[in-house]
């Protein structure tokens, strides 16, 4: 029977002749979830870097097979997560099911940038500078900023390889010189930003594009009506409206999310 424990002289039916599953060791997956902040910059086919929670000195490697397309809710937290599901490649006897890994996925791989650390980066006048030793002093640099994780950033122009920075902001910076990016950077800055405004303005008027048209069509048809019809449509749209809002009452204020970073996972 269904759900009956196998034992010794137990029958097997031939419609579920399986007695047991035994798991393949040879083939392990990390089941790992990210958050809905970071889940759009990860696909297939990226590679990750796993650690293992029991054993600390033991590195692996693997590659993101899977990306779940719909969120959910785990338990002890306030944000949606999606999960990731990583294909180890190495084949390790130390490997158990349900042991705790940590899972770094390598979104983009730049060679040969210029990076520093964040804290090297300040504001001012609503530029991006960092305080540079030139010399004995200190000269405060405009800077092109490109990606960027949670310890460093790569710098496209400003500075170069081998240049000195402060982790921290002078504490007398009235009289330090300012040193302006170049005019065909600052060009090139200006170009690149002004085609992302007209990307966004592209894609908002193709998303208001079909609800102009069919409130064009409402007016065209409404005007077009008998003083009958335009009567018993105006009725149909009221108790809509009154349907629309009594059912948003009842469902409720929504709750504040709270996004967290989920970095570790399990293996299968």
């Amino acid at each position: 029977n269904s759900g009956t424990k196998v034992a010794e002289v137990s029958s097997v039916s031939a419609w579920n002749p399986v007695i047991a599953e035994l798991p393949d060791f040879s083939v392990m997956e990390s089941i790992t979830y990210v958050n809905e902040v970071d889940i759009q910059n990860v696909r297939v086919n990226q590679l990750v870097d796993i650690g293992l929670d029991a054993i600390p000195d033991k590195s692996l490697s693997g590659v993101v097979t899977s990306v779940a397309n719909i969120g959910e809710q785990r338990q002890n937290s306030d944000s949606k997560v999606f999960e990731v599901v990583i294909e180890i490649n190495e084949s390790d006897s130390v490997l158990r099911p349900s042991m705790t890994t940590s899972n770094a996925i390598s979104i983009e791989e730049i060679a040969g940038a210029v990076y520093v650390p964040l804290e090297t980066v300040f504001e001012f006048n609503g530029l991006d500078v960092v305080y540079k030793k030139a010399g004995l002093g200190v000269e405060r640099q405009q800077v092109w900023l490109g990606s960027m994780n949670e310890n460093d950033v790569v710098v496209k122009a400003g500075i170069e390889e081998g240049d000195e920075m402060l982790i921290s902001m002078p504490t007398d910076t009235a009289g330090l010189k300012f040193i302006p990016l170049a005019e065909d950077v600052l060009q090139e800055i200006r170009a690149i930003e002004q085609a992302k405004m007209e990307r966004q303005q592209e894609q908002q008027a193709r998303q208001n594009q079909p609800r102009q048209a069919q409130e064009g069509m409402m007016r065209m048809d409404f005007q077009n009506m008998t003083q009958e019809q335009r009567d018993s449509l105006r009725r149909v749209f009221m108790n809509r409206g009154a349907g629309a809002q009594s059912g948003g009452a009842r469902g409720g204020a929504s709750g504040q999310v709270r996004v967290q970073v989920q970095s570790n996972g399990s293996g299968s």
